[in-house]
């Protein structure tokens, strides 16, 4: 008998076998499951107070209700404090819970919303499919929405919904974008003091406080630079001092570089250097234009003279350019490359050129000598005698770019012995044929007679302290400046910004007529129209020329800070000069502490036959003689690089014109290599040695020379005969 099978019936020869395992079905799992382990998951975004009474809530809510529910377990207590719902990168409980979940630990799990869950439509998806996946299939109830993702219908509305909160993550992150824009245009900075090297927060975050100790090393790093230096040596004078960076770690030339370009430094802060591209991967890439920026000037209290913080950008700059130019390029002058190529004639006002010059290295001898190679040479089949050979240093000189080479001279007081051996060549240095009447400078005579006149001011200063030449000089000088400035009241400035701000608005009319004139089709060469475009260009004229006059008056009241700045700069420059060689001697400064050395007086006039009989073993120079020599003093390019302007080269003076208004002078620039025989020079092993020749004295490389002789004449064989006759009579002697 046929019986018409309706749904929800079953026929008489069918036996139900039940269901033993948890499936996706109408309705879900979660309310009719028995024997489940349940684990629950909550989150906050921010560590504020509100939300974490939400974060213990939602710990303490579900902690309960799970230990309650007849036929549950509970499973654990996942939740993730201070972190957003967008990226699941650093969210380590929920990941957690997901390894839990996959490993077989977790039969449930149960939330509070879905943007509790995730802010991320792809995330919330992904996980819940993975979760669905497993065997058995694993759920996930969002509690506020109703949604078991074991329901058949859950996925749909879960979609829908978690979308939503994606939508609303962002919203909310557009509107703090918003409201700290907002900030940002008001002046308000944000930042935390004590993130940056040498400073700290007060009484509340908005306070800006200086660690002393953290501020030295922070001037140090840009004294040091403006001095030439390069990071990467700041940074290993740092180490060598043992001062932790920031991090407690060794200091690296990175870490110096960011220091030298951070604006707080100066006292300002310099808004949203950064932007994020996706709030939900929440990555940030440097602002290079995407969004505007904001600069406070004045932001707090600075470490740094904003004369110094400029001069430090203008370094970076330069020799960023230079890093970033192509091979084709020419590239300018390195920073501390040739720092004397700011002298200028005294008599012409040409520039000085520096040119490297050769002379023969007498008394000097190595293993590419004849003597050595004798053995060689006699196995090749040649004999020593058949070559001549020749030693040669090479030294660089300044001169006049006008001047016209010519053999050296011995007019001057510091002059002395003309080095015989010297290769001049007559060619012209500059164009033109003009002559002029100065002589050339040995670059070993400028830095030495500079290094002369900077102890003899520190001495000075040492000694008179407020009394000295230079603070008084200074002082003239400073108050001239002020008394200038002074004529020159902020009245003027006050009524130069309303007559610029009146030309803006009258140019701004015309220009508007102008516009007028040319819509309603006039031709450009009418008369009303000529009219408004000459009215225009006299007033830009005239406001360029208020605008220029007003930024002079702002440069001159710069002027007096940049000059003070720079002058302390220089006291603590020759405060810090050694008294003591890298030998551990006192240090001898000719003119100063000695009159010349044993071989040289002081305007570097030989001794007689004092040099001569050393040579010759007659004579030795004992300790007591090194003891007394006048130190070849080491030059401090940096102090040159950073107050120095220009130098005017007058015969044997040179006059130097300095960055805080005083000029200084110094002597004994004419003197030749020769001059500083008998002078002592510290080695970098910190030993000790007595300059005996010139080739000593530069102390660049020596090169070597040997040529094949000509044939050989009768007249030749008899001088060397006789030379080699002389030669082994003195031997005998010896």
């Amino acid at each position: 008998m046929n019986r018409q099978m309706t749904q929800g019936t079953v026929a008489n020869n069918v036996q139900v076998i039940p269901a033993t395992k948890r499936r996706v079905s109408a309705g879900g799992q979660l309310k009719k499951a028995k024997d489940i382990r349940v684990a629950a998951y909550g989150r906050v975004s921010t560590d504020e107070l509100a939300q974490q009474t939400s974060y213990e809530g939602q710990k303490s809510y579900y902690t309960k209700l799970i230990n309650e529910k007849e036929g549950w377990t509970f499973a654990g207590m996942y939740a993730d404090e201070a972190i957003s719902g967008t990226n699941r990168n650093h969210r380590t409980e929920f990941n957690q819970m997901m390894q839990d979940a996959l490993d077989g630990k977790i039969d449930y799990i149960i939330t509070k919303s879905i943007s509790r869950f995730a802010r991320n439509t792809v995330d919330t998806l992904n996980c819940v499919r993975q979760l669905r996946q497993c065997d058995p299939p694993i759920g996930v109830y969002f509690e506020k929405e109703n949604i078991d993702t074991l329901d058949a219908s859950g996925e749909l509305l879960l979609t829908i919904l978690s979308a939503l909160a994606q939508e609303e993550s962002n919203s909310i992150s557009k509107n703090i974008s918003w409201s700290i824009q907002k900030r940002f245009q008001e002046g308000i900075a944000f930042g935390n003091p004590r993130s940056v090297y040498g400073y700290t927060d007060g009484e509340t975050n908005k306070d800006w406080v200086i660690v002393e100790e953290q501020a030295k090393v922070v001037r140090f790093i840009f004294d040091e630079f403006l001095l030439g230096k390069s990071s990467y040596k700041i940074s290993n004078e740092l180490n060598e001092k043992e001062i932790p960076s920031s991090k407690g770690t060794k200091w690296q030339s990175e870490s110096v570089d960011f220091i030298l370009r951070n604006e707080k430094y100066v006292g300002d802060c310099e808004m949203q250097k950064t932007v994020t591209v996706d709030f939900l991967s929440h990555k940030t890439i440097p602002n290079n234009g995407e969004a505007p920026k904001f600069y406070v000037t004045d932001h707090h209290v600075p470490i740094i003279n904003r004369a110094v913080w400029m001069r430090a950008q203008e370094i970076l700059a330069h020799r960023k350019k230079n890093r970033t130019k192509k091979k084709d390029e020419k590239r300018e002058k390195r920073v501390g490359k040739d720092v004397f190529d700011n002298l200028v004639c005294g008599k012409c006002g040409a520039p000085f050129y520096r040119r490297t010059l050769q002379a023969r290295a007498t008394h000097f001898e190595d293993d590419r000598c004849l003597d050595a190679c004798r053995s060689e040479l006699l196995a090749q089949g040649s004999s020593p005698d058949d070559y001549y050979e020749r030693y040669y240093y090479t030294y660089p000189v300044w001169r006049c770019s006008s001047l016209k080479d010519t053999s050296p001279t011995n007019d001057g007081p510091f002059m002395g012995k003309a080095d015989p051996d010297v290769a001049w060549h007559p060619i012209y240095i500059g164009e033109g044929d003009a002559k002029c009447p100065s002589h050339f400078v040995y670059e070993t005579a400028v830095k030495q007679s500079f290094m002369e006149m900077l102890y003899a001011i520190k001495r000075d200063h040492e000694e008179n302290g407020e009394n000295a030449w230079i603070d008084s000089e200074f002082r003239m000088i400073y108050q001239k400046v002020q008394e200038h400035v002074a004529e020159r009241d902020s009245s003027r400035k006050t009524e130069l910004d309303e007559q610029i701000l009146q030309l803006e608005e009258k140019m701004a009319q015309m220009q508007g007529r102008l516009k007028e004139a040319v819509e309603r089709g006039h031709q450009k060469a009418s008369p009303e129209i000529d009219t408004y475009e000459r009215l225009v260009d006299d007033l830009r004229e005239r406001l360029n020329e208020k605008m220029d006059e007003r930024q002079q008056l702002s440069q001159e009241e710069q002027l007096l800070s940049e000059m003070k700045h720079n002058y302390d700069f220089f006291i603590r420059c020759l405060e810090a000069l050694p008294e003591i060689n890298k030998a551990g001697m006192k240090l001898n400064v000719n003119g100063l502490d000695t009159d010349g050395s044993c071989l040289r007086d002081f305007g570097g006039k030989a001794r007689s036959k004092i040099l001569s009989d050393i040579r010759r073993g007659k004579r030795k120079m004992g300790a007591d003689r090194v003891e007394q020599a006048p130190d070849f003093l080491e030059f401090e390019k940096g102090v040159y690089f950073a107050f120095i302007k220009e130098g005017i080269v007058d015969g044997d003076v040179i006059t130097y014109t300095t960055n805080f208004g005083v000029k200084l002078t110094s002597t004994g620039n004419s003197r030749t290599l020769m001059a500083f025989i008998g002078f002592r020079r510290c080695n970098p092993n910190k030993t000790v040695e007595v300059l005996m020749d010139g080739w000593q004295v530069n102390g660049l490389c020596i090169r070597y020379h040997r040529e094949k002789r000509k044939e050989k004449t009768a007249h030749t064989l008899m001088i060397r005969k006789r030379k080699a006759q002389e030669r082994a009579l003195l031997e005998q002697e010896a």
